[in-house]
């Protein structure tokens, strides 16, 4: 083998030139002029080219403020008081309102339970100061004028003749049922040879009244009726008036009824 060869000597004498020459080596990934040193000794480190710096992170999530903690109590303060009690006079008041319901309710069962019976018609021994007479009622010389027309009502009738002093005698005839119109029931009850009439207070028993005149044969007698929504009553005078006298059975009306009308 022959002698080796010469280094390779760098012109400027510094170093000894590469036998490579200035060639970068082919594990660099920058161009030789950014290489710090050349050659082919010790591994060159690459200078940090310029970049931006990174933006900093930013989370988009908003984050809530932890609550502040309550402050502590003072040590000295006093401890809260007790919770009263609840109160029941609510509960007494609604029990008493509905007492009162069930109670207004009751009474009113009981109203309606005591609604007053209905009108009689009776036949007592004496009534307004009158006795009752032994004789038949068709004996009496009204009779024939005035029972018709109460049989015509298809309702069921009681009769009587009361007599009391000054030669007084009246013929009573009543009954009871469903009366829709009573001052209609007044015109049908007018007797058969009726004359004249006109309307009267019916007295406490309330509903229509009315007096008038009729003929027995050549002679006027006194007539007056009532009716109500379930009673009529009719009281005629047996014994003759004089054709100009005054005044009706009115008073006479308001004097029986009480005792010829009653409830139960």
């Amino acid at each position: 083998m022959g002698d080796a060869p010469d280094a390779v000597t760098d012109p400027a004498g510094e170093r000894p030139a590469s036998p490579f020459a200035d060639s970068p080596p082919w594990w660099a990934a920058e161009p030789a002029a950014e290489l710090v040193g050349a050659g082919t000794g010790p591994l060159p480190v690459a200078a940090a080219p310029d970049r931006p710096a990174a933006p900093p992170f930013v989370h988009d999530v908003p984050v809530q403020a932890a609550p502040a903690d309550a402050p502590p109590a003072p040590a000295d303060a006093p401890p809260a008081p007790p919770a009263a009690p609840r109160s029941r006079r609510p509960f007494v008041l609604g029990a008493a309102a509905a007492l009162a319901v069930a109670a207004a309710a009751g009474a009113a069962v009981l109203v309606a339970d005591r609604s007053p019976e209905p009108l009689r018609i009776a036949i007592p021994a004496s009534a307004g100061g009158l006795s009752r007479s032994a004789a038949a009622p068709s004996a009496s010389a009204a009779y024939p004028f005035v029972a018709g027309r109460a049989a015509d009502l298809g309702l069921p009738v009681r009769s009587a003749v009361y007599t009391g002093a000054g030669a007084r005698s009246v013929l009573f005839l009543g009954g009871t049922g469903e009366i829709d119109d009573p001052a209609a029931l007044l015109a049908r009850l007018r007797p058969a040879t009726f004359i004249s009439a006109h309307a009267v207070q019916p007295g406490a028993g309330g509903g229509k009244a009315a007096c008038g005149r009729f003929a027995v044969l050549a002679e006027i007698h006194q007539y007056c009726a009532w009716a109500t929504a379930d009673t009529f009553g009719v009281l005629a005078s047996d014994v003759p008036v004089a054709p100009t006298a005054t005044g009706d059975l009115s008073p006479v009306l308001r004097t029986l009824r009480p005792a010829l009308e009653h409830r139960g």
